[in-house]
């Protein structure tokens, strides 16, 4: 699986991406421009299966990332499998999270980073097994 993670802060990218490494390809973006820039070349490639997407970033806000990706994967992708989305921020109120998954991700996590609930929305998500590597 061709994993991306963006993030702009040094600390919490480099979890996930030591979390999530043994799962598949991981490529980093640290701001919304190189997001968007990753996730569009991508597209000519090997598409992404995971992205885990912080809300605040400098130049595009998370939000406004994924409804791009959602928009282009309705418009020029619609007979590929979405990209799962998770959306990450150390906000973690009930109004925050109610509003992140009903813009369209698939699952939200929260700063710092719980492998065990990592774990069990990859295999929610069906991107990896329940036997897989914990």
């Amino acid at each position: 699986m061709k994993i991306l993670i963006v993030e702009d802060d040094f600390t919490s990218r480099n979890m996930l991406a030591e979390m999530l490494h043994e799962y598949g390809n991981v490529d980093i973006a640290v701001n919304g421009k190189e997001a968007l820039d990753a996730y569009h070349h991508a597209l000519d490639s090997e598409p992404y299966g995971l992205i885990c997407l912080d809300i605040l970033l400098p130049g595009f806000h998370g939000d406004e990332i994924l409804q791009i990706i959602r928009r282009t994967e309705r418009l020029r992708h619609s007979n590929r499998k979405p990209a799962v989305v998770f959306m990450t921020s150390a906000d973690h109120t009930v109004k925050t999270v109610k509003n992140i998954l009903q813009m369209g991700c698939d699952g939200y996590l929260i700063k710092p980073f719980d492998f065990p609930h990592l774990h069990k929305l990859l295999v929610q998500k069906e991107l990896i097994s329940d036997e897989s590597v914990e």
